[in-house]
């Protein structure tokens, strides 16, 4: 499938403490990451493992320290945030926040939330078309006229979610870049909303990167699975190879840690011990020493590079194979 984006060794840094304790924090730590077209691709991991950072530094919404990112063949990484603002691949791009209580402006109705965008992003069009487009959004994502003059605390939960979509999508991006966009949301509500996103994206044949620590969402609505831990990208493969094989210990104990009734008096794996801290990680160490339960003493020398377990399999671990792979499925 072709790569509409291609994100290699980004990274981003913050200077954390003062005086003497000065150190680094790596929110992300030279990840790379591919987007097919027409593809979903599911972050997930821990809170604070840097998935939503990274998201943001794919969106282009802040700055990355290192790293390149390339959309369509185009290089976006090395411009300026505002230049990129301002260019033709900011409507290309576009992202769905996670509360839809926050991300919209209270003090505009519905369809000016939508309008504003439009025009903001594609100010070669008139006022009568700016208008047809916001409309037809609002359509596509199921909301009916009669709400597109009441402000954002007049509507629903779910409602707000579909406004915050209509947004998105009323620009024509090629890539959506969804940060927990359900986790603000009522169960029965998530499900409407995720079918929704299931058929825009099937109807407008855009990407997804979604961003979730609910494993059923992301096995429910991914192709591609990509795990985060402190920073890096751990494990990487389709969904079926996630979610029935996974070849890290981090990705298996995350597994057995989600609700299931199947797995109901069977012994699951546990996470014993306190994670690594992300501020000046040692390099020539795996960052999951200290948890993991297959830990030896070559993890302390040289941190794990991510390698092929089987075809469109990767896991970032020494013992990562084939064999230890299967062992989940047995």
């Amino acid at each position: 499938m072709t790569a509409i984006l291609k994100a290699t060794g980004l990274r981003k840094l913050y200077p954390v403490g003062k005086m003497f304790t000065k150190g680094l924090l790596h929110a992300v730590d030279g990840v790379d990451l591919t987007v097919a077209a027409g593809e979903c691709i599911g972050l997930v991991g821990e809170s604070g493992c840097g998935k939503s950072t990274l998201a943001r530094l794919v969106a282009r919404l802040i700055p990355a320290t290192d790293g390149a990112i390339t959309f369509r063949g185009n290089d976006i990484g090395s411009q300026s945030l505002r230049r990129f603002a301002a260019g033709p691949e900011r409507a290309r791009i576009q992202v769905v926040f996670q509360d839809p209580h926050e991300s919209l402006n209270p003090g505009f109705t519905a369809l000016r939330i939508v309008a504003d965008h439009i025009r903001t992003l594609m100010p070669q069009l008139d006022h009568g078309q700016i208008m047809a487009r916001a409309e037809a959004a609002f359509a596509d994502v199921g909301l009916p006229p009669a709400l597109s003059r009441r402000y954002p605390h007049q509507l629903s939960g779910g409602q707000k979610a579909r406004v915050g979509i209509a947004r998105a999508i009323a620009v024509d991006p090629e890539l959506l870049i969804l940060d927990e966009p359900t986790s603000a949301l009522d169960v029965s509500v998530q499900a409407v909303i995720l079918k929704l996103l299931g058929e825009l994206r099937a109807k407008r044949g855009m990407s997804y990167i979604f961003v979730s620590h609910d494993l059923d969402v992301i096995r429910l609505i991914c192709d591609r699975v990509a795990v985060m831990y402190l920073g890096r990208i751990i494990e990487t493969g389709t969904t079926a190879q996630i979610f029935d094989t996974p070849a890290h210990p981090y990705t298996r104990a995350l597994i057995d840690g989600s609700p299931d009734p199947a797995r109901r008096g069977m012994s699951v794996q546990r996470l014993e011990g306190s994670a690594s801290s992300p501020v000046n990680p040692d390099p020539a160490r795996c960052n999951f020493m200290g948890r993991c339960p297959m830990s030896a003493p070559l993890c302390a020398e040289r941190a794990p590079a991510l390698k092929e377990t089987r075809a469109g399999h990767l896991a970032a671990c020494h013992f990562a194979s084939p064999e230890t792979a299967m062992q989940k499925a047995e």
